[in-house]
Order: C-alpha cells, then sequence, then structure tokens
C-alpha cells in the first residue's frame, strides 16, 4: 500500500511539474472586470507554479512576460490581495522577482483552497514558497531571507510574521 501511495504522488508530482513547465501566458488578456479576472483562475494557478518550477535565470524573456501576467491579475482581482510590507520589498531589492513570487504564492493559496480569506496562512504559504525558491536557486545571498528561512527553521514564522506583515484591523 506504502509503494502504491508513493508511485500515486510522483505521478502527481510530475504531472504539475509537466503542466507548469508548458505554461503559455494567454494572447490578448484582460482584466477589466471581475468576470474577466475569474476567467483566468486557472491560467494564474498554472502561471504562479512556472514561475516556482523554473529555475532563476532559465527563460528571462518567458518570465518577465509570466511575471507580468500574474502582477497585473493579481493588481486587478477582486478575490486575492497581497498585502505588501517593507520586508517584501526588501527580499525584492536583493533579488528582482521575489515580489511577484510572494503575488504567485498568495494567489496560489487562495485559488487553490477555496478562496480562503485567511491571510496570515496565505503568508505563511507565500513566504514558504519564496524560501524555497531562495534555497533551490542560486539567487543573491540576502541577509534578511536567510534570518527569515531561520526565524522559519526554529517555529518563529508567526512571530516573524507579526513583525514584518502585521494585519490591519
Amino acid at each position: 500500500m506504502k509503494k502504491i501511495l508513493i508511485a500515486a504522488a510522483l505521478i502527481f508530482f510530475s504531472s504539475s511539474i509537466s503542466i507548469a513547465q508548458d505554461f503559455e501566458v494567454p494572447a490578448a488578456y484582460n482584466f477589466q472586470n471581475k468576470e474577466a479576472c475569474a476567467g483566468y483562475e486557472k491560467d494564474i494557478i498554472a502561471a504562479s507554479k512556472w514561475l516556482f518550477a523554473t529555475a532563476a535565470g532559465d527563460q528571462e524573456d518567458k518570465r518577465k512576460q509570466v511575471a507580468k501576467f500574474v502582477a497585473e491579475w493579481i493588481l486587478n482581482s477582486p478575490v486575492v490581495n497581497a498585502e505588501m510590507s517593507q520586508a517584501i520589498m526588501d527580499f525584492e531589492t536583493v533579488n528582482p522577482g521575489m515580489m511577484v513570487l510572494y503575488f504567485a504564492g498568495c494567489s496560489l493559496y487562495v485559488l487553490e483552497n477555496n478562496y480562503s480569506t485567511n491571510i496570515r496562512e496565505k503568508h505563511r504559504f507565500a513566504l514558504k514558497a519564496m524560501m524555497d525558491y531562495y534555497k533551490n536557486n542560486s539567487l543573491n545571498r540576502d541577509k534578511k531571507m536567510r534570518a527569515l528561512i531561520k526565524e522559519a527553521k526554529e517555529g518563529r514564522l508567526n512571530e516573524w510574521m507579526e513583525i514584518n506583515i502585521p494585519i490591519k484591523a
């Protein structure tokens, strides 16, 4: 039974990566209203997975197109908000592209979790995805990202978020 579960997980994982690697930005997309944004949700999920699955430095022109698509969608989306903070901007300053990974992580969490409105879980998911991307790619050394990774490893991610991405009531 254990072997079957492992095989199923591998098949699912490899098919998810294959789908992510094949993503193409829709031609002539527009996000003029709520309905238009909703029509692109599956594309946003695929685009976000593509961004996380594609190594830094690979397919740079396509990465810019995908990043623009994700950023424009989230700026117009009525269902996903990506609360910004100085910490996210600091990650972007050291490694351009980290902000769009944050957007992608927020989008993935909300869209894959039945339009969840749990802001802390959304942040946690997006930050963990960013940390994984940082650890698995050759990016510029970032003291603040390394500190975040250390905090998360030591079980203090919630505390880090309270200080660095406060939720405003």
